[in-house]
């Protein structure tokens, strides 16, 4: 799955709904299902509030062993790569934490990587193995 969208309501709407539908066909259990949902979301929250986006593009690959996704952005630049680094040390229990939502991305997936591309835009690579 790969598409292009805007940062709206309604986007946001159809790219949870295609996420939805991907992992069904890719026979994802419904747990890891909701671990690729809540992922998408999150991302889709930090891109919209954080890098101030007006657009999105995500690529998804998906099988009932696991998933990688790449989401890139027209935003600001975030320094996800050092953000994520300290995700795996963060405390969740800490409300104060700016981190929380990548610190629950950190922990739920196995690799994460930033990088800012040279068209300037943000680009975030995740991957996830069940």
């Amino acid at each position: 799955m790969s598409f292009p969208h805007g940062l709206g309501e309604k986007d946001i709407k159809a790219v949870r709904v295609a996420v939805q539908g991907e992992a069904a066909k890719a026979g994802l259990s419904p747990q890891h299902g909701f671990v690729l949902l809540f992922v998408v979301d999150e991302l889709l929250c930090n891109v919209m509030e954080h890098a101030q986006a007006a657009s999105a593009q995500l690529s998804l690959q998906a099988s009932s062993a696991g998933f990688r996704l790449t989401l890139v952005d027209d935003g600001r630049p975030f320094d996800t790569a050092g953000l994520a680094q300290k995700a795996a040390g963060g405390d969740l229990r800490n409300a104060e934490d700016r981190r929380l939502g990548l610190n629950l991305v950190g922990r739920l997936v196995d690799e994460i990587e930033y990088r800012r591309t040279p068209a300037g835009q943000n680009q975030v690579e995740l991957a996830k193995s069940f």
